[in-house]
């Protein structure tokens, strides 16, 4: 049987733990083994789901070897319970083709939120009280006020100027669509993206998971490399450093040899250049910064390029690694049109617990 457990993994808490203990519970006595879906990279230690895990083991005397954990976390670290590394392509990627989408000048900036952290907080207390908010193309789908994670609410009011009262005051809207509180559950915001990203020149990208270590190819940062936009990334704080170099992904990948032909991974393995990330326009040394300070800098360097007019050619100055990006999604292309679906590789593995 296999439990998606994306509503339940938080960045450092489990939410609704009573009903995931239940499920895991009935699971275990049915089946003898649980398998553990998240489409969402998550740390298993930084989450709480190790500890989690653990007093159930300890509780009803469980081998930790027969729960099964399937993640999107590309670098999570090993552990007493079976790690299966997965690389669950999303709609944008294996429906879409790279575009060359023009931009037509109507706005800036975009900047597409879902679950809330502490960063997306503060880009969403930055935007609003930005001198160019006019300019921003934005989304934020999460009602604080009927759900949070409790730490980084914490994380949020203490490094921030904030307080509780104005906080939940801020109401889930969007710009490209109908709002969608039920994103976290169907994981992709939907939205006529060619005509979204014909309209900005560049992208604010957050993660879902700021905890070290965490490093997938996401939703988030697949659709700017698709539709040819620069975009600055609020993530792992390793996460610019291996995605960036060729050797690291690529060996990572091995790893992942089951579910696609061998013959396809040969060939990423060999054309794979590395993500870019834009250092001859604005660098990633916001990378190195924590937290809402971190996403301070990213606006900064917006505000900047705004207020310059340098966002106007930045296109041009990003070309070359526009096209990088756009190669490295034909090669992903390459190896998830033959892989299927993630559901039946794991099913299949898994047969039993179906």
């Amino acid at each position: 049987m296999l439990i998606d457990i994306t509503k339940h993994w938080g960045e450092s808490e489990i939410f609704y733990p009573a009903e995931l203990s239940s499920k895991i519970i009935a699971c275990m006595q049915q089946h003898g083994k649980v398998v553990i879906v998240s489409r969402e990279a998550r740390s298993l230690r930084h989450s709480g789901l190790h500890v989690f895990l653990d007093a159930l083991c300890d509780f009803w005397h469980w081998n930790p070897e027969d729960i099964v954990i399937v993640t999107n976390h590309l670098f999570e670290q090993p552990s007493k319970y079976t790690i299966e590394p997965i690389m669950i392509p999303c709609l944008s990627l294996s429906e879409t083709p790279p575009q060359q989408v023009p931009w037509d000048g109507t706005k800036s900036y975009g900047m597409f939120l879902g679950r809330a952290t502490a960063e997306r907080l503060q880009a969403v207390h930055r935007h609003q009280s930005f001198d160019f908010r006019s300019q921003g193309l934005t989304s934020f789908h999460h009602d604080v006020k009927k759900h949070i994670d409790t730490s980084e609410l914490l994380e949020y009011l203490c490094e921030s100027d904030s307080r509780y009262s104005d906080l939940i005051k801020l109401n889930a809207y969007s710009d490209i669509g109908v709002v969608d509180e039920k994103i976290i559950s169907k994981h992709n915001m939907q939205a006529n993206w060619t005509e979204v990203y014909r309209q900005i020149a560049l992208e604010l990208v957050f993660e879902t998971s700021t905890a070290d270590y965490v490093c997938s190819f996401s939703e988030k940062i697949i659709r700017p490399m698709l539709y040819g936009r620069p975009f600055m990334l609020v993530a792992s704080r390793h996460a610019i450093s291996r995605l960036s170099d060729p050797e690291v992904i690529v060996e990572r990948f091995k790893n992942l040899l089951p579910q696609w032909n061998c013959k396809y991974y040969d060939e990423f393995a060999k054309n794979w250049p590395g993500v870019k990330f834009f250092n001859n326009v604005f660098g990633t040394d916001y990378h190195s910064d924590h937290g809402i300070y971190r996403v301070n800098h990213v606006f900064d360097i917006l505000h900047t390029l705004i207020r310059t007019g340098n966002i106007n050619q930045i296109h041009d100055k990003c070309r070359k690694d526009i096209e990088n990006n756009q190669q490295c999604i034909v090669l992903l292309r390459n190896l998830l049109e033959k892989m299927g679906s993630w559901q039946n590789l794991v099913n299949q593995k898994y047969a039993n617990t179906k």
